[in-house]
């Protein structure tokens, strides 16, 4: 759960040529139709050192939605043209 809502959980690990084996945790909801998403990535032996208190701002992260009207930034994608 993130913010009350379900949440979904990903673990991993990858091989970075430059950084050695590395393990990731991603964690993610959707609120409104809107994608919240963190990431922790760190060396596989290392990952532990952190991963308490990455759990504890994880559970402790509250979500306030603002009406778009009243939301700072607007974020403009173009359009998909297929073969560009």
């Amino acid at each position: 759960m993130i913010s009350g809502h379900p949440a979904y959980l990903l673990v991993g690990t990858y091989d970075n040529p430059g950084l050695g084996p590395q393990k990731v945790l991603e964690t993610g909801t959707i609120i409104d139709g809107i994608v919240y998403a963190l990431q922790y990535n760190a060396d596989s032996s290392k990952y532990n050192i952190y991963l308490s208190t990455l759990n504890k701002m994880i559970d402790s992260l509250q979500i306030s939605l603002l009406s778009m009207n009243n939301f700072p930034l607007a974020i403009n994608k173009p359009p998909f043209v297929p073969g560009i």
